[in-house]
């Protein structure tokens, strides 16, 4: 009777003991359902959503009202092109949060002007403290995570595969449906008190809807850093297009709009360059894995 009962003791304290370790293991990968993934570091949660491999057309168009990708507010910068995709990634459901950033890079290194709730995206990221994140990240894990090529991240915010057709914002024509931007409403409290104006308008992810893929604040909330460098297509078609910085100076893309832009620049297809250096106030970023992971 001894006997079982300290076998029965054994079993419940190795139980303890791999539970307790669970809560702290990094690299625990669930499936939710086949476009969604649950990745776990430390005591922080986030999911990863699916994106098939697919052909669409990159930017926008403002002179022809019949043709592909019309919308009055599109420019130069945003010419109409091609573009195959031959690989299918995972892109995050939302932008990266106080509470993911701090469990991989500590309370101390949190480089964000705005903070508020850990549901808040990060931000006053320049580009290398982005990759040096993910490069945190990824020793945490043992996944090779990066951030979105400017194509991965326009694809990903037009639906992907799942699009139901050309939208002027990440999921919808009605940017105050799935996006949070300067609308000009609170003009009143930036007189009175600037910084009490901008944490109003910063806000938790995933408060509004999301778009078809089911992703989060593609348009608004802050912009996003993408891969490589700032180039204007010249309309030609592209297969797996991916610009590598070459030098420190070189503009680089920001992708999504912020709560200090006005609804136009928070078009899906608007693009913006800044240098690596300059993270900007409303800069953050969002993680791709491949899907070989």
């Amino acid at each position: 009777m001894i006997v079982l009962l300290r076998k029965v003791l054994l079993v419940i304290i190795s139980l303890i003991f791999i539970a307790g370790c669970s809560d702290t293991e990094d690299n625990i990968i669930i499936n939710i359902d086949t476009d969604t993934r649950e990745i776990k570091v430390g005591d922080v949660k986030f999911r990863m959503k699916y994106v098939e491999a697919g052909t669409f057309y990159m930017g926008a168009q403002a002179s022809d009202s019949n043709g592909i990708n019309y919308d009055r507010y599109a420019d130069k910068n945003s010419i109409v092109h091609q573009v195959t995709l031959t690989k299918s990634y995972w892109i995050g459901e939302t932008e990266v949060t106080h509470a993911l950033w701090e469990a991989v890079m500590g309370k101390d290194n949190n480089p964000s002007y705005y903070l508020g709730s850990y549901q808040n995206p990060v931000n006053r990221v320049n580009y290398y403290k982005a990759n040096e994140f993910i490069e945190q990240l990824n020793k945490r894990t043992g996944l090779k995570f990066r951030l979105p090529t400017e194509a991965e991240w326009e694809y990903a915010a037009k639906g992907g595969r799942k699009s139901n057709g050309f939208q002027r914002y990440s999921g919808s024509n009605n940017l105050d449906e799935v996006g949070w931007y300067y609308d000009g409403e609170m003009v009143w409290y930036y007189e009175l008190n600037p910084v009490l104006y901008r944490r109003l308008r910063i806000a938790q992810v995933a408060q509004k809807k999301p778009n078809e893929l089911g992703l989060y604040d593609m348009s608004g909330n802050v912009s996003e850093w993408c891969l490589g460098k700032f180039i204007i297509s010249d309309g030609s078609p592209v297969v797996d297009p991916l610009e590598i910085m070459i030098d420190d100076t070189a503009p680089l893309s920001v992708r999504g709009g912020s709560v200090n832009l006005v609804e136009q620049d928070c078009a899906v297809f608007k693009r913006f360059s800044t240098e690596g250096a300059n993270g900007g106030t409303f800069v953050g970023l969002r993680l791709v894995l491949e899907d070989n992971y």
